[in-house]
């Protein structure tokens, strides 16, 4: 598999990034709007120190998610994107020396990314049940 396509075809999980600081796994905390993003329902991720956040795991068709949780549809094949960008401002996140960061974002500087932990994308079912889990605040943003 080609770089490009391996990077494009994984998705942040528990295991895959962690804070700097206080050495936690950022965990998928709430469902938040990116506005500047085409796919704008997303997952915001949270280490225990609070300083590092994400913005990623972006639902490509919400209605269609929902209605497979409502049993309107056998399966849910529109995907998600996997993007990173700030917690904080929503700008992209970028390499530094040793982690990865917001350029903007001062205290969300220290995130490190273990992108061979992340999950493929035939392997989404950890990300499809945690939207279910939030399932009553999804529809609320729909």
């Amino acid at each position: 598999m080609h770089f490009k396509n391996w990077l494009l075809e994984n998705f942040v999980n528990d295991h895959s990034t962690h804070c700097e600081d206080c050495q936690s796994p950022l965990l998928a905390q709430k469902i938040s709007i990116n506005p500047g993003h085409m796919y704008e329902i997303g997952q915001h991720r949270i280490c225990k120190c609070r300083k590092s956040r994400i913005w990623t795991n972006a639902i490509k068709n919400p209605r269609n998610l929902i209605d497979l949780f409502d049993g309107k549809k056998a399966k849910y094949t529109d995907g998600f994107y996997n993007e990173k960008f700030c917690g904080y401002c929503f700008s992209y996140l970028y390499p530094f020396r040793n982690n990865w960061g917001c350029k903007k974002c001062q205290q969300n500087q220290a995130i490190l990314m273990n992108l061979n932990a992340e999950n493929a994308e035939d392997k989404l079912s950890s990300i499809i049940a945690w939207y279910r889990k939030h399932l009553a605040e999804l529809k609320r943003v729909v």
